[in-house]
């Protein structure tokens, strides 16, 4: 997992080998190597309405994605495209995506 922060946005890119991860049902998880931000990114699946979600737990950074977007991107594959919406955190629109890199 590859996560890139900046001005009003957040980018999660993931491998193709994370993906079939996240489609057995479990989350994938980045530890910060900074002790002053988040302890871990995670992206976890989960069954919603909303392609993507944005949430801060215990110290960590989650993106949870709806499991019909998860399949979806993945019938998309080979493709640049990713999921992104944009979701209000403090206040602040933010832009979140989550991307799989097809390079590889």
């Amino acid at each position: 997992m590859n996560i890139r922060i900046s001005e009003k946005q957040i980018r999660f890119r993931i491998k193709k080998e994370e993906m079939s991860i996240m489609e057995n049902g479990e989350r994938l998880v980045l530890q910060s190597p900074l002790q002053a931000y988040p302890k871990a990114y995670v992206i976890d699946v989960y069954e919603g309405p909303k392609p993507l979600l944005l949430e801060e737990k215990n110290e960590n950074l989650v993106l949870f994605v709806s499991k019909n977007s998860l399949i979806e991107l993945k019938e998309k594959l080979p493709s640049k495209d990713g999921i992104a919406d944009e979701v209000l955190v403090s206040g602040q629109l933010i832009r979140i995506a989550l991307e799989v890199d097809v390079k590889r």
